[in-house]
C-alpha cells in the first residue's frame, strides 16, 4: 500500500488506482461518502425550492439529469470526469442552502476550494477526500481576469482524469 487516505468516490478498503494493471499503486481508502437512501414521498417542497432557484423548467431538468448521473456514478463506484454544476445569481437566492442540500445528497463530505483554486494553496488533500467542492460568493463580477482564471481552473479540474494531491508534511501523490 503506497498511501492511506480518504479519496472522493472510492469505497473503504484497499483500492488499485490508475496505472497499468499489476503496476498501479494500491491505496488504503480510509473513508467513504455516506449516500442517503432515496425514498418515495411528496416532493412539493423541494420542487418549489427548485422553481425559485432556477429560471426555467429546462434548467431544472438539466440539473436533475446531472444529479441522476452523478449519484449513479457514486453508487456504482464509477470514477470519471464530467460536468460541473455552477450556480450564479444575486445574493439571497438560496445558492448556499442549495449547496448544503447537494452536499447531503452526495454523502456529506465537502471542501471549500477557494484556497486551492483561487490562491494557489499548496495543500489540497481536503479536496481529494470530498465529493463536493464549494466556491461560494468568491469572485467579483467586475474582476474579469479573476473570472477567467477561475473558469480555466474549473475546466481543468472537470476534464483532467488525474490530479496531484498534497498534504502538509506527507508529500505528494497522483490519483
Amino acid at each position: 500500500v503506497s498511501k492511506a487516505c480518504p479519496l472522493a468516490g472510492y469505497r473503504k478498503g484497499i483500492q488499485t488506482i490508475g496505472g497499468q494493471s499489476g503496476l498501479a499503486p494500491k491505496f488504503l481508502i480510509t473513508g467513504e461518502s455516506n449516500l442517503i437512501e432515496p425514498r418515495q414521498g411528496d416532493g412539493s417542497i423541494i420542487e418549489n425550492f427548485f422553481a425559485q432557484l432556477f429560471y426555467t423548467e429546462e434548467q431544472i431538468n438539466y440539473f436533475k439529469a446531472w444529479l441522476k448521473v452523478s449519484v449513479n456514478q457514486l453508487q456504482e463506484g464509477i470514477i470519471a470526469s464530467g460536468p460541473v454544476l455552477c450556480l450564479c445569481s444575486k445574493r439571497g437566492y438560496g445558492k448556499s442552502a442549495f449547496l448544503s442540500l447537494i452536499s447531503l445528497i452526495f454523502g456529506g463530505r465537502n471542501a471549500d476550494a477557494r484556497e486551492t483554486l483561487l490562491k494557489e494553496a499548496k495543500f489540497n488533500d481536503d479536496l481529494a477526500g470530498a465529493e463536493t467542492w464549494f466556491l461560494d460568493d468568491v469572485v467579483s463580477p467586475e474582476n474579469h481576469q479573476q473570472r477567467e482564471r477561475l473558469a480555466s481552473l474549473v475546466k481543468r479540474v472537470a476534464a483532467t482524469p488525474y490530479e496531484s494531491v498534497e498534504a502538509k508534511n506527507k508529500g505528494r501523490f497522483t490519483v
